[in-house]
């Protein structure tokens, strides 16, 4: 099992039962919680965390068909799977199961082999069916993305061409070049976009090219600013680059400079005018850790949950009403990964700091 051990809730009134199974599913890594009420099972389900339960159909005060028909009625517990544990192994209580929301039974005594066997085969089915749903609305994000974002600048763009057609000989030079900056903003953010939407889909696929090779950092942080030159200045922005001299990290170029231009973008584009970015690279043993921080508008805590889902939706404007891709973040993350590193945001106090590791040139073992 990846990620994490299976954590199992198991629900016996006989304390001997408990310690059997318990014994057999943790020489199988798993994690196991205990309890021998019904009752007591649907406030321990509630708290979430629980890949499967095993639950007795035999108990006093509820017994284990009304515990499961609770629990299928709770959304927060409904898609936890409910194998029985019965020495009932008639046709009809077996139906009866079934018909509660059970997905399968064991039968006293238990047979460690055939006990582990169900367990392990439901927990795994369990995990493919949320990583279907992920990738489903992953899917359906990015339909959604291409649709709604391509839309917005193709839309824009073809008004302001249309008005340059129909009014260009009533125009002035100025509001030629208006409408003619006006048209390269929306075709510039159609490329990024674009480019973005592309990238993102090789990584999912598989065939991104990964090149990694000694990069100094400043050298890097340096391109990506002269990007965003003009924008800096209209905010009047200050930055500073705060680096170890030498600092080195071992990555692929492109993706390195996907992700700083990323990064030191969403800092201006939220920043305030007069506002400050530091750029600094902290020592992280192996890694260099590399962080942008901002003090700009700042996001709220709950929103920061879902900012490198891409079934998550975040739509923002920033401080002079620029609008992003709604790729920026997600990618970052899939190109850190990539590379073996991590990536994190947090902002508080005024504070946005944005900040992910790389490993360090030389490589250390």
């Amino acid at each position: 099992m990846s990620e994490h051990s299976p954590r199992i809730l198991i629900v016996d009134d006989i304390p001997e039962n408990l310690f059997i199974v318990e014994n057999v599913l943790q020489h199988k890594q798993c994690e196991t919680v205990s309890v021998t009420r019904g009752a007591e099972a649907l406030i321990e389900a509630e708290k979430g965390g629980f890949d499967l339960i095993l639950l007795d159909i035999l108990m006093p005060e509820m017994d284990g068909f009304e515990v499961c028909d609770r629990l299928k009625r709770n959304p927060a517990t409904e898609h936890i799977p409910v194998i029985f544990l019965t020495a009932l192994n008639d046709d009809d209580n077996i139906l009866r199961g079934f018909e509660a929301g059970g997905v399968d039974y064991v039968t006293k005594p238990f047979r460690p082999a055939e006990l582990t066997a169900r367990v392990m085969t439901h927990v795994t089915l369990r995990r493919r069916e949320l990583e279907l749903s992920s990738l489903s609305a992953s899917k359906d994000k990015f339909i959604s993305i291409i649709a709604e974002e391509l839309r917005q600048p193709f839309g824009a763009l073809r008004g302001v061409l249309r008005m340059l057609h129909d009014e260009y000989p009533d125009l002035d030079d100025g509001d030629r070049r208006e409408y003619i900056e006006l048209s390269y903003h929306n075709a510039d953010n159609l490329y990024k976009l674009i480019n973005g939407l592309m990238t993102w889909s090789g990584l999912q696929r598989g065939v991104l090219p990964f090149r990694p090779t000694a990069i100094d950092l400043q050298a890097a942080v340096d391109d990506a600013l002269h990007e965003f030159a003009d924008k800096i200045q209209r905010k009047r922005l200050e930055i500073a680059v705060e680096l170890a001299e030498g600092a080195e990290v071992h990555a692929d170029r492109e993706m390195l400079d996907t992700i700083l231009r990323n990064l030191i973008a969403n800092a201006i584009m939220y920043n305030v005018e007069g506002g400050r970015i530091r750029i600094l690279a902290e020592d992280a043993g192996a890694a260099w850790r590399v962080a942008v921080i901002d003090t700009g508008i700042g996001i709220d805590e709950e929103d920061q949950k879902g900012l490198f889902r891409i079934d998550e939706e975040r739509r923002g404007r920033g401080t002079h009403g620029e609008t992003g891709t709604g790729m920026g973040l997600i990618l970052c993350k899939e190109l850190v990964e990539k590379q073996g590193g991590e990536i994190a945001l947090e902002s508080r106090g005024g504070e946005t700091r944005a900040a992910f590791t790389l490993p360090r040139f030389p490589v250390r073992s």
